[in-house]
């Protein structure tokens, strides 16, 4: 099973309310011993039938992580929502809203900030959330995030 497709059946596994995270592994570690990764998307599931893909935006980055103008842009073009932390209905983060049914849609929004934006190419660029880690069994292969393996 593909990465995507991976993700995509453990968001839909979610109860109502439940979150799953993923980090971009840049190799540095926390003073306790966990991947340091201020860069992170996570999935929310609400209701019965919805989901809410985010990424974390800059108002919860160390600034030298901040998402540029240029990558923003690029965000809004992949079809992102922009962080709204003063509308009640929006997320502080950028967003993605899919019905559950559709759940590839989102995480392949996801897959495409990882990659394109990220620099994640393998599995192992990826952290998953520490308590899901032990329901995955990938391997790990340059094709994992590659739609374009010549590139």
């Amino acid at each position: 099973m593909s990465f995507a497709a991976s993700v995509a059946a453990t968001v839909r596994r979610l109860p109502d309310d439940g979150t799953f995270v993923l980090h971009r592994d840049e190799g540095e570690l926390d003073d306790f011993g966990h991947p340091h990764t201020p860069k992170y998307a996570q999935f929310c599931r609400w209701s019965s039938s919805m989901l809410r893909c985010e990424v974390v935006s800059n108002a919860f980055l160390p600034e030298e992580h901040h998402w540029s103008p240029a990558e923003e842009v690029r965000l809004l073009a992949m079809g992102w929502k922009c962080p709204d932390p003063d509308e009640p209905t929006a997320s502080p983060n950028w967003h993605l809203d899919v019905a559950l049914v559709w759940a590839e849609v989102g995480v392949d929004g996801v897959v495409q900030v990882l990659r394109d934006l990220w620099g994640a190419r393998v599995m192992s660029d990826v952290v998953l959330d520490a308590k899901d880690l032990r329901r995955f069994r990938w391997i790990d292969v340059p094709e994992d995030l590659d739609d374009d393996p010549g590139r």
